[in-house]
């Protein structure tokens, strides 16, 4: 990557003037200015317009990110970087922007033409993404391989050999192997659940499975069972039917006697009949004496009566008023329940349209989901007519120019033809005339006319080879388009079923939505009469109440008027009593009469009974009645063997069900064993794959190995440095493995550097010489991190540093620069120490005045 152009406003100590950089003819340049002139802010702005992000890094370590607004300047309301670079030959341009409310806007173009075309998504963080897959690193990387700064102290570098393997797999984005790691053994655990849910699922079957013999066995002896008692079944039937047929005829001699038995039956009741009205007869005259004894007690009752009329009329309005009031008070709570009953079947109409809305809804939903679909389809279909219609129109050419074409056809055959007869015609002649025009030829003439035929017939055989020739290849064009257009129904008839689909759509739209305006209509008109049956329920409760607060008022005891009607109803009985007397008087002369008429009748009766009983006792009931009872005894024997039977046999049938349904499990359960031994396998073999992973995926795996192949590349690229900042006095080497008390080895990532004195660990160095070394080792990192992200940004920063080198130290670093320079496409150095910039030939110095940091390239 080359910087092409930086524009910062308002970012940091920077305001909106003096803060532009043209990179065109920068390759290596040196940074400079005072501390706190804003020179690393420059860098700054570089990585917050390509990545968003900041970082606050105190004393080497790294505390987190910072709130990008804290980076606006503090007398403006927003900041903005532009940023324009180029990246395998393609000029892309960045600006980003941030006001104090955190509002966020990315925009990102492309060059093409000198022309800017945009390439900013829908939103910010997919721009952000399409910027990260362009650029194909992240800001962590960026920090790591781009932006080196030494107030990072190198965290790879510097850290405890003990941690920096896992720093190291950090800076390589090998984390990733611990999620694939973690997330192989949550799923290996969920498929060990599994099989062992299927192992205990194919016990289970398998001892179903193994009662599959004694199953068949028991099932064949209760069939053989069930026949057997349904034969004895049918035998015991036919048994019990002859015994029906002579119970039938002893029952139909019964019967003869029952008709005499019906007979003198009839008589007795008639007699007894007879008796009863004797005494009834004789009751009421007797009655009737005892009311003529008791005249006079009749006529007390009578006067008592008239005394208790005279109150009647005040308890019957009593009652009236009682009656009226708790009339009213069931009225009203009918009236009350039919309200409340209305009030729920509004409730539930609501609950109805509410539920009926959102299916229509779902539905109008479901219809405009489809009709994407629907309408790329009739789009395709309508390409395809238009295509067709065009071959339609090359068809009519093709007709025309084929008609032309075999209308010469013919007109060439009609000249050959002719030219056929004009050679014969003259070459038969053996006269010195032209047998065509009739004009004297001569020999030589006859000659050169033959010729000009001959001549003439080959270009036209020539003229109709052509014509048959082009006329095969347009009879197989207007071939091959018929077939195209023989689709056209086919594409019509799809089009139609489209556009039917399209406008039923419509229609259930529309008439789903003018439903869904109904029913809230509907519902509208509930509410409101919700609203107008709630306040009817309160009014109609505080009538009810004011209804029984006069029923108390009135005092009036139901059951004491009761008593007193009661009371009346009884005089009054003694009062119909004493105006029938003169009556009673003349029925009793009546009754007397009657008497001795029904004490005739009953000798006469009497002498009818005696002689039916005469003819009962010859037909023998008794021995009748014996032989039916003996054939009842044994029908209900047989009766009680058939049950019985059939309660085995429904035994025996309810076993067969049961043994039945138990073959239908085992039958199922061997089908199941054979799905859950394949789905066994297939998990299995998912287990050891993840097995595999989870094995590869250890610190001890894959990790290991790439860290095992970067270390030597980070070692060849850092030696190769280290030899031209230190004329090859130091070399670089990282020892994975370290030998502990005990003797055992341990993983560790240590650096060892060799020189003429030997070999010493890393953290024995210092001052310059730590500093050539770090310098080394990051400039190494940065090149392999790129590499291994297959990124193409060729540029590089370096921020401070120096201050600890000595004049050949600095002299060292400025020929590395130099010499790794083609390396990359812009390299940019910054520091503050005034006699390192003058070694670079390009500069950027920042200054900064009350008006905020100011740019100037030199």
């Amino acid at each position: 990557m080359k910087p092409l152009y930086l524009k910062i406003e308002n970012f940091k100590s920077y305001k909106e003037s003096n803060n532009e950089i043209d990179f065109e003819r920068i390759h290596i340049a040196c940074i400079s200015g005072n501390n706190g002139n804003g020179k690393s802010s420059i860098a700054e702005a570089i990585s917050w317009a390509l990545f968003g992000e900041f970082e606050s890094v105190y004393k080497s370590t790294r505390k987190g990110k910072a709130e990008e607004v804290e980076f606006i300047n503090t007398d403006k309301d927003y900041m903005l970087v532009e940023f324009e670079f180029m990246l395998n030959n393609t000029t892309y341009k960045v600006i980003r922007r941030l006001n104090r409310k955190k509002k966020k806007d990315i925009q990102l173009y492309i060059k093409s033409n000198n022309n800017y075309i945009p390439l900013t998504e829908a939103t910010p963080t997919k721009t952000q993404q399409r910027i990260l897959n362009i650029l194909k690193v992240n800001f962590d990387t960026f920090l790591q391989s781009v932006y080196l700064s030494q107030k990072r102290s190198s965290d790879f570098i510097t850290a405890d050999p003990s941690e920096r393997k896992n720093i190291l797999s950090q800076i390589l984005g090998l984390d990733i192997y611990d999620l694939i790691n973690k997330d192989a053994k949550a799923e290996r655990d969920l498929l060990k659940s599994e099989i062992d849910k299927i192992d205990v699922e194919l016990k289970i079957h398998d001892k179903i499975v193994s009662e599959k013999e004694v199953t068949l066995e028991k099932l064949s002896s209760l069939n053989n069972e069930k026949n057997n008692i349904e034969s004895k079944i049918l035998f015991l039937e036919e048994e019990r039917e002859n015994l029906n047929k002579s119970e039938a005829e002893y029952i139909n001699k019964l019967s003869k006697v029952q008709l005499k038995a019906e007979q003198l039956k009839k008589l007795e009741n008639d007699k007894i009949l007879i008796l009863k009205k004797i005494d009834e007869t004789d009751k009421k005259i007797n009655e009737i004496s005892v009311l003529l004894q008791n005249q006079e007690f009749l006529y007390q009752k009578t006067i008592e009566l008239n005394q208790l009329k005279q109150k009647h009329q005040i308890y019957l309005d009593k009652q009236n008023r009682y009656n009226n009031i708790t009339n009213a008070i069931e009225a009203k709570k009918g009236e009350l329940n039919a309200l409340i009953q209305h009030l729920n079947i509004n409730n539930e109409r609501i609950k109805s349209i509410d539920n009926e809305t959102q299916r229509l809804t779902n539905e109008i939903n479901a219809i405009k989901n489809s009709y994407d679909n629907l309408r790329n389809d009739l789009k395709e279909v309508e390409k395809s007519l238009e295509l067709i219609e065009n071959e339609k129109k090359e068809l009519e050419k093709l007709n025309n120019t084929l008609i032309d074409l075999q209308s010469e056809e013919r007109k060439v055959e009609k000249r050959l033809s002719e030219l056929r007869n004009e050679y014969s015609s003259i070459n038969s002649n053996i006269f010195d005339r032209c047998p065509l025009c009739k004009r004297p030829i001569t020999k030589e003439d006859k000659g050169h006319i033959l010729n000009e035929i001959i001549e003439e017939g080959k270009n036209l055989k020539k003229e109709k080879e052509t014509l048959q020739k082009n006329v095969g290849e347009i009879k197989e064009k207007i071939k091959n388009i018929n077939v195209a257009i023989q689709k056209e129904n086919q594409y019509n008839s799809r089009k139609l079923n489209i556009m039917t689909k399209l406008n039923s759509g419509e229609k259930i739209i529309e008439n789903n939505k003018s439903i869904i305006d109904k029913n809230n209509a509907e519902k509208n008109n509930l509410i409101s009469q919700n609203q107008l049956l709630n306040q009817k329920i309160n009014t109609t409760q505080q009538e009810i109440i004011e209804l029984n607060n006069q029923l108390n008022i009135l005092d009036f005891n139901p059951k004491e008027y009761q008593d007193y009607i009661k009371k009346i109803n009884e005089l009054e009985k003694y009062q119909n009593e004493y105006n029938q007397l003169e009556k009673k008087k003349e029925q009793q002369i009546y009754y007397i009469n009657t008497l001795e008429n029904y004490k005739n009748d009953i000798d006469k009766i009497q002498k009818e009974i005696n002689g039916l009983k005469k003819e009962i006792d010859e037909l023998d009931q008794k021995n009748i009645l014996n032989m039916i009872e003996k054939i009842k005894k044994e029908n209900e024997s047989i009766k009680q063997q058939i049950n019985n039977n059939r309660d085995i046999l429904n035994k025996i049938i309810m076993d067969l069900g049961e043994f039945e349904q138990k073959k239908k499990q085992i039958d199922i359960s061997e089908k199941l064993i054979q799905e859950n031994q394949q789905k066994l396998k297939e998990l299995l073999m998912n287990k050891d794959i993840l097995d595999t992973i989870i094995e590869i995926t250890t610190d001890k795996g894959i990790k290991a190995e790439i860290i095992a192949n970067t270390l030597p590349q980070i070692e060849d690229e850092a030696n190769e440095i280290l030899k031209k900042l230190t004329d090859g006095k130091f070399s670089v080497k990282f020892l994975t493995q370290r030998e502990t008390s005990s003797g055992e080895l341990e993983e560790t990532l240590s650096i060892q550097i060799e020189d003429i004195n030997g070999t010493r660990n890393y953290e024995l160095f210092s001052g310059g010489e730590l500093f050539r070394i770090n310098f080394a080792l990051r400039i190494a990192l940065s090149k392999v991190l790129l590499k291994r992200s297959g990124a193409s940004i060729r540029m590089l920063i370096l921020d401070e540093g120096f201050g600890s080198q000595d004049e050949e130290g600095r002299q060292n670093i400025i020929e590395c620069l130099n010499a790794i320079k083609e390396q990359f496409d812009c390299i940019l150095v910054i520091t503050h120490i005034e006699e390192f910039k003058d070694a670079f030939e390009q500069k950027i110095i920042v200054k900064k005045d009350m008006e905020g940091s100011k740019i100037i390239v030199v």
